[in-house]
This record gives C-alpha cells, sequence and structure tokens, in this order.
C-alpha cells in the first residue's frame, strides 16, 4: 500500500494516477485476506474505473491522494476508527464523482 500511495503522491497524469489507485485497492485487499471483499472489489473496480476516466481528475488529485494516505496511514496504525471513517469520506467522494458524471 505504501508504494501505491507514493506513486499516488508522484504521478503527473489523471492515468498514472488511477493506475496507483488500482494498485492501493489491490494491496488493501490483499492484506484483507478476504476472498468476498476482493470479488466484490473486481466488480466495483470496475464501475470505478468507468467513472473516473469520465472525469478529469486535475481538480480531484489532490482530493483523491489525501483520502488514499488516510486510509493507508489508519490501516499502518491499526486503527479501526479512523480507517472506517477514511473509507466513508472514500466513498462519499466518490458519490460526489459519480453526481458529476450523470
Amino acid at each position: 500500500m505504501a508504494v501505491a500511495v507514493d506513486r499516488m503522491d508522484s504521478s503527473e497524469t489523471s492515468s498514472e494516477l488511477r493506475e496507483a489507485d488500482s494498485e492501493f485497492h489491490l494491496a488493501l485487499l490483499a492484506a484483507s485476506g478476504s476472498q468476498a471483499l476482493i470479488f466484490f472489489s473486481d466488480i466495483l473496480q470496475r464501475v470505478t474505473d468507468v467513472t473516473l476516466q469520465a472525469v478529469e481528475l486535475a481538480e480531484e488529485r489532490e482530493i483523491m491522494r489525501r483520502l488514499h494516505r488516510n486510509i493507508y496511514e489508519a490501516v499502518r496504525n491499526r486503527d479501526s476508527v479512523k480507517a472506517t471513517e477514511a473509507i466513508d469520506e472514500h466513498f462519499a467522494w466518490l458519490k460526489r464523482l459519480t453526481a458529476l458524471r450523470d
């Protein structure tokens, strides 16, 4: 996860940011060890990819980076409350992006 977050921070294009985002989610799910989460995440990732491609991320890059770093740091610190809050914030952001697309 740390490598993916660092790649997100150094990304210069929306494409690089999306690739690092995908790597982050795969690493997070692998760390969970849950086959069910991995399965459902694959489906969700396809929807998310379409949403992120439809929106120009130039204005959203810093938000996206911050959201993922917050999740990573909460997981690294084994803080389930902060991790849940960070994930909820991430989903609220995705919901906003989806609304922009519609």
